[in-house]
């Protein structure tokens, strides 16, 4: 492409040295018409890794480069192609004498001889491969040129309005050309018209590493009750509190993990953490070891609570050993309280991104309810009870109440949501492909306030700035990240019938 852009560059250098009033246009893919929808996957299709792959992926950095050069190309230079061709039918209405001798025209009109006389009559070139193999022919067309050409169909497969679609298609793509939007943002819009999305348990797209770390951490936290049986010793004291403690952690890292990655916006950041995976969640579990680890310096204390009245029995109690043990149950309040900030703040950011909407509702609810049982087993430690069964009941209560929000907010509920969208799939995309009728006349419109473009908010670092950036994401629709989130891997989904592989070519 490079080199198509350079010598366009020359030509037209030389032609306006000739002429300084040359029109010549160097590249002209037609984008305002439906030819441009020919233009747009003509380039994508170039930009394959290898010759005999099929077209890329809409998401794929291949897709992405390919609009990047269209926009380098309409900057410095601004033809294509791309299968189209008509239908030939019989009408099955008609008399079985006149059906077959339209059937015998068909025949006739894309029979071998007749395309070769075509050929060698009016020099128009044929969809039979194998006539370019033919001297007579080679001599009239250069053949081996039309072998090396590998044509396109446009992505009529992709819905049954195909017009809509391709309107759609390149309404998003001016958005990018003509627009503020990126590359990324716009293939992601245009690809979610291409999927139905339904619950699933397929893990063909989920990091089964990272569910199984979760689910670890609510068995150990539920786990833990176990150690309120039998008789009360010190290292059952610590260990009930790093198993809660640890548990915690184990269980929403993963979850914290993929929301930085599924962050709206591409930045070092989350790639760091996409390609670093072990090691964020290393960083996390190291600082739980250190606190774990200081705690032991000064473990709890047992203490009998001696109860001189009828009503009430001996029993006894774990409690913080000293203005120590009181700082490490402050490190720990610390540690989770940054946890719980950065996953307000990402849910806040990621609230409209329409492919994991549910999931973050969902763990909204999870992160509230989290926050309040760490307070309610906070303020349990702190009180005073009379009744060894009441402090039990109470702690189980409270760790049961935990571990089941959070099975049911973070995982459970897709079962629910699985039957009330099941049967609306094909509603919930058509609605959006029809929205194409309502809004054809506003495709270059824009919102100010709510159009992300990370190069027109300004990287001072001031408060304004990073608010206003904060709630541009907050408006974001689509993810820019080429990252699948832990949610969505729930979600999966499911092209329509037609592939790609095999029709994208001719």
């Amino acid at each position: 492409m490079e080199e198509l852009i350079e010598t366009s560059e020359y030509i037209l250098k030389e032609e306006r040295i000739k002429d300084p009033d040359s029109d010549l246009t160097a590249y002209n893919g037609l984008f305002e018409s439906t030819t441009g929808m020919c233009s747009i996957y003509e380039f994508m299709y170039s930009f394959r890794d290898k010759e005999d792959d099929p077209f890329p992926d809409l998401l794929s950095d291949n897709a992405i480069r390919a609009l990047e050069t269209i926009k380098k190309m309409k900057e410095r230079i601004s033809s294509g192609s791309c299968v189209g061709g008509s239908n030939v039918g019989i009408n099955q209405s008609s008399s079985i004498e006149l059906q077959k001798a339209a059937a015998e025209i068909i025949k006739f009109m894309t029979s071998k001889e007749t395309q070769k006389e075509y050929i060698l009559s009016s020099n128009v070139a044929s969809g039979i491969m194998g006539l370019y193999d033919e001297d007579d022919v080679c001599d009239v067309l250069d053949c081996k040129l039309v072998k090396s050409i590998q044509f396109v169909n446009r992505p009529t497969h992709v819905n049954t309005d195909y017009d809509s679609y391709s309107a759609l298609f390149r309404d998003h793509v001016f958005e990018y050309l003509y627009g503020n939007k990126t590359a990324s943002q716009v293939l992601h819009e245009i690809n979610d018209y291409t999927k139905i999305y339904k619950i699933t348990l397929n893990t063909e797209n989920t990091s089964l590493d990272l569910w199984f770390i979760s689910l670890f951490g609510l068995m150990l936290i539920l786990s833990s009750g176990f150690l309120e049986f039998g008789d009360l010793t010190k290292m059952k004291c610590q260990f009930k509190w790093i198993m809660v403690s640890f548990g915690i952690t184990l269980n929403l890292i993963p979850i914290l993990y993929k929301m930085i990655v599924k962050f709206p916006e591409q930045n070092k950041y989350s790639l760091w953490v996409h390609h670093n995976k072990y090691k964020f969640l290393c960083i996390f579990i190291l600082i739980e070891f250190f606190i774990m680890g200081i705690s032991f310096i000064k473990p709890y204390d047992i203490v009998l609570m001696n109860r001189l009245d009828e009503n009430n029995l001996n029993f006894m109690k774990c409690i913080v050993n000293g203005g120590f043990g009181k700082f490490i149950q402050v490190l720990f309040i610390l540690n989770k309280v940054i946890i719980f900030l950065i996953f307000l703040l990402l849910i806040f950011i990621e609230w409209n991104i329409k492919e994991t909407q549910y999931d973050i509702r969902a763990l909204t609810g999870a992160i509230y309810l989290d926050i309040l049982d760490i307070i309610f087993l906070l303020i349990k430690q702190s009180l005073n009870y009379d009744n060894y069964i009441v402090e039990f009941l109470l702690n189980e209560i409270i760790i049961i109440i935990f571990v089941l929000s959070n099975y049911s907010l973070i995982y459970g509920y897709r079962v629910v949501l699985y039957f009330i969208i099941k049967d609306n799939e094909e509603d919930i995309l058509k609605g959006s492909i029809n929205k194409l009728n309502d809004n054809n006349s506003k495709k270059f419109a824009s919102n100010p306030d709510m159009e992300t473009n990370s190069g027109d908010i300004s990287k001072k670092g001031s408060i304004i700035n990073i608010s206003k950036k904060i709630i541009n994401y907050h408006y974001m629709k689509n993810a820019q990240s080429n990252s699948t989130i832990m949610t969505e891997s729930a979600i999966k989904s499911n092209k329509f019938e037609s592939t790609t592989n095999s029709e994208n070519k001719v």
